[in-house]
């Protein structure tokens, strides 16, 4: 079961990363054109990925990550690199859901037509913040895969706290089963064999 939710995580999160990559080349392909029916055409794809792809693979990678750290000895909250991580994926989410989701719909309106682009931000300054939203998600997603892969830094006071607990409890399970060896070992057998 691990193992599966760990497929379905890195696939969603290497998606998620690949879909920012296209979006910021989309971005900045149709920031520089010139032909009305391709900026019409490229924002409304980048609509359709953004609502398609994004979010589920988004959702995804989320629901995934906790799951998947739940059934590890990672844990959600044990080692800080994993909060980090959860902490950068949820940045990337608001990104998304706050900024890029609205100045895609911004782009997509200005390259309708300036009598569709009411409200909202200039049609060059939506596009130059979709660019650098999309910069960004993309940032945050890779610093996510470095920290998946590095692991650094070490445990959360909480992490810290759980494994000096399960020390203590191996230690008195160690001491407990020296005590029986002891006991057995004192104690002579009432078997036939050493009463002879």
């Amino acid at each position: 079961m691990r193992k599966a939710v760990l497929v379905v995580h890195v696939g969603a999160s290497v998606g998620w990363l690949g879909v920012a990559v296209v979006m910021i080349v989309l971005g900045i392909t149709l920031r520089y054109t010139q032909d009305p029916a391709v900026t019409r055409g490229g924002y409304l794809m980048m609509t359709v990925i953004d609502d398609v792809i994004v979010i589920p693979a988004g959702l995804l990678s989320l629901v995934t990550g906790i799951a998947g750290g739940l059934l590890s000895t990672w844990g959600v909250v044990r080692y800080q690199w994993v909060v980090a991580k959860l902490a950068l994926v949820v940045l990337t989410m608001a990104n998304g859901f706050f900024f890029l989701h609205g100045w895609t719909g911004q782009a997509l309106a200005a390259a309708a037509g300036p009598a569709a682009a009411s409200g909202g931000h200039g049609p060059d300054v939506a596009r130059g913040l979709l660019i650098a939203g999309n910069l960004t998600a993309f940032a945050l997603l890779a610093a996510a895969t470095v920290l998946s892969i590095y692991k650094p830094w070490g445990r959360t006071r909480w992490g810290r706290r759980v494994a000096a607990r399960r020390q203590r409890g191996r230690a008195d399970r160690d001491q407990r089963a020296d005590r029986q060896a002891d006991r057995r070992a004192a104690w002579p057998s009432l078997s036939g064999r050493e009463a002879r």
